[in-house]
């Protein structure tokens, strides 16, 4: 008489058999997630295989694996940990199979997001129009914002180019983290140094993989002076108290603020007997606005002589 032994039969159970990894940036790599594989029959389940397949396998990866040549009880069982890390944006799916000696071997799909940040600007060209040289123009500011769907890391912003060292910053996005859907600004003065066209390029550093630049720009103005008479042949002053007229021009691209006008002369004392007295004030339009200036001998005394003396008259600008 024959003995029939029974072993029982294994049956293969995994716990999730769906797993949606959260949200992940692209490149980068997640917490581990566990899969429980589990022995629901009433033998033995040995695995002999845990492998990952699908259209984006390789964004998975099996980080620990518990249950590779096991032999799982009945009612017990045993954990596969799972990572993500996607290699580009949007959805990303696998599935994981696992091999046994089990009947049956359901699979377990997987699924996650790559997330990337994506940097918009505010604005890409300022032109800060004209100002004048020494000034410092108002501030504008560059709106940062990340219309991607991973948190933004910031760098610092910097300005290169020929003009660079008279474009100021006030950089309130270095070293931010900004989320998805937030932003940060930075702040820019224009302070031309010379005359004429200026320009720079403003580059804001961030972990988007956009490389973005904004283009400045602004027109540094100044006045300038020219005087009637000529400034080198000057006047010849023959009569004491007798003012004689000189005209100033302003033919520059800016108001000239009238400061003092005063008469210099070497040694100094010879200046200090001549009176200037401007018969304007306040500013002078560019591009031809114009003030007379008497200029008057006045003598120390009923005595006194000035032979061959030269003088200067200086006409300051107020800033």
């Amino acid at each position: 008489m024959a003995l029939l032994i029974s072993t029982g039969i294994p049956t293969l159970m995994a716990s999730p058999n769906s797993v949606t990894m959260p949200g992940q940036a692209v490149n980068s790599t997640s917490a581990p997630l566990a899969v429980t594989i589990a022995n629901g029959g009433t033998g033995p389940l040995t695995v002999s295989s845990v492998a990952l397949g699908g259209a984006n396998a390789t964004d998975f990866a099996i980080a620990n694996n518990g249950c590779m040549g096991a032999s799982v009880a009945p009612q017990g069982s045993c954990p596969v940990q799972l990572t993500f890390t996607p290699t580009a944006a949007g959805a990303r799916n696998a599935v994981l199979t696992i091999a046994s000696n089990a009947p049956e071997a359901p699979p377990v799909t997987l699924s996650g997001t790559g997330l990337v940040s994506d940097i918009g600007l505010g604005a890409t060209a300022i032109n800060f129009g004209d100002q004048k040289v020494g000034t410092q123009s108002p501030a504008q500011t560059i709106a940062v914002t990340n219309k991607g769907t991973a948190p933004m890391k910031m760098g610092a912003t910097t300005a290169i180019g020929t003009n660079a060292n008279e474009f100021a910053l006030t950089d309130g996005c270095k070293d931010n983290t900004v989320a998805p859907g937030a932003g940060c600004s930075i702040g820019v003065v224009f302070m031309p140094a010379g005359a004429g066209a200026r320009s720079a390029k403003l580059t804001v550093a961030n972990d988007s993989g956009l490389s973005q630049n904004v283009t400045l720009s602004g027109n540094g103005t100044a006045p300038m002076v020219v005087t009637m008479p000529d400034p080198v042949t000057g006047i010849t002053l023959r009569e004491a108290n007798k003012p004689q007229e000189i005209t100033i021009i302003n033919q520059g691209t800016a108001s000239l603020v009238l400061g003092q006008v005063t008469v210099v002369g070497v040694p100094p004392e010879v200046g200090r007997r001549f009176q200037a007295v401007p018969a304007c004030g306040g500013q002078l339009p560019p591009n031809g606005g114009s003030c007379k200036v008497a200029v008057t001998y006045i003598p120390a005394g009923l005595t006194d002589t000035l032979t061959c003396a030269k003088a200067a008259l200086v006409i300051s600008d107020e800033l």
